[in-house]
């Protein structure tokens, strides 16, 4: 009854192109499968002038966790802004602190190579960029986690 309650999650994580969750070296290759498909899929948009809001999920300061509407030219950073007030960040914090969607999927290769104990993705549909993403490093470690959402990406 659990193997089968096992299948029917994972399936439904397949069909709503989420990588549910890892359980071993065999659910390794579904999450490197899922980062490919998806990152080519980005790849072929070809963008790199392009903004969205974004938010890390850790246990950090509310500053760090804070939602931000980035904006891209030329597939840098050129731009953050606090969503809540309106407030300008600088430049060199926002680029230290921030990720364009490529350095977004080169996270999410780090934490593959790196062999994260879990690590779950979901992709827009149709772009491919990650929009929900959760990777616990360490199975017995507190505070290690990450995360982070985008939504509203549009093309400049």
């Amino acid at each position: 009854m659990l193997i089968r309650i096992i299948v029917v999650y994972c399936m439904l994580g397949q069909l709503c192109g989420c990588d549910i969750l890892r359980l071993g070296d065999d659910q390794h290759v579904d999450t490197q499968s899922l980062l490919d498909r998806n990152r080519k899929m980005w790849d072929s948009q070809m963008a790199s002038n392009y903004q969205f809001y974004f938010q890390w999920s850790c246990y950090c300061t509310m500053d760090f966790v804070a939602e931000v509407n980035i904006s891209v030219r030329e597939n840098r950073i050129h731009g953050a802004v606090l969503v809540e007030g309106d407030v300008p960040i600088p430049l060199d914090a926002a680029v230290e602190r921030y990720k364009v969607v490529d350095g977004l999927f080169d996270l999410l290769q780090s934490a593959i190579d790196e062999n994260a104990h879990t690590i779950t993705a979901k992709y827009h549909p149709e772009l491919g960029y990650p929009t929900e993403v959760w990777i616990d490093y360490e199975q017995n470690s507190v505070d290690e986690e990450l995360g982070f959402s985008i939504h509203n990406l549009i093309f400049a």
